[in-house]
């Protein structure tokens, strides 16, 4: 016996606008979503051309990350996101990743684009409002700084 099933596995027009940016993954990197010929794909931590796996219209996996995502609109702050989905039913959303907005960039990319000045603020910022978060962190700036001149 064959069992056959058959889903739009296209996104519309729509769909693709509204997702297709860059997201702040964290104080210094980002998730960029883009398409090629109605096909999703990510890039993220220096991976290129990451497919993720159409779950249904809204919701896709990617097992780079191990999680299930979806792309949505906190009416609360009217910002879009891109959110990892609860494993455990009845959780919460959380809304984790917010879409940048255009042109802006975060620390590390003034820095790859030798703007020091803007990377420095950047920092000396994020350090400021948590002096916690590694991308502050005087071994994490010395290993990009080694990094540039090798």
């Amino acid at each position: 016996m064959l069992f056959y099933g058959c889903s739009n596995n296209a996104n519309n027009p729509e769909f693709i606008k509204k997702a297709t940016d860059r997201y702040l993954y964290n104080s210094d990197e980002v998730i960029q979503v883009y398409f090629e010929e109605n096909e999703m794909f990510m890039e993220w931590r220096g991976a290129t051309k990451i497919k993720p796996l159409k779950v249904n219209d809204s919701t896709f996996f990617v097992k780079e990350m191990n999680e299930k995502i979806q792309f949505l609109t906190n009416y609360e702050n009217q910002k879009d996101y891109l959110v990892l989905v609860p494993k455990e039913e009845n959780k919460p959303i959380s809304y984790n990743f917010m879409k940048l907005k255009e042109g802006e960039m975060v620390t590390g990319e003034y820095l790859g684009n030798k703007e020091f000045d803007k990377a420095l603020e950047g920092y000396l910022a994020i350090k400021k409002k948590d002096s916690l978060d590694s991308s502050s962190d005087e071994k994490y700036l010395n290993s990009l700084g080694y990094k540039k001149i090798a």
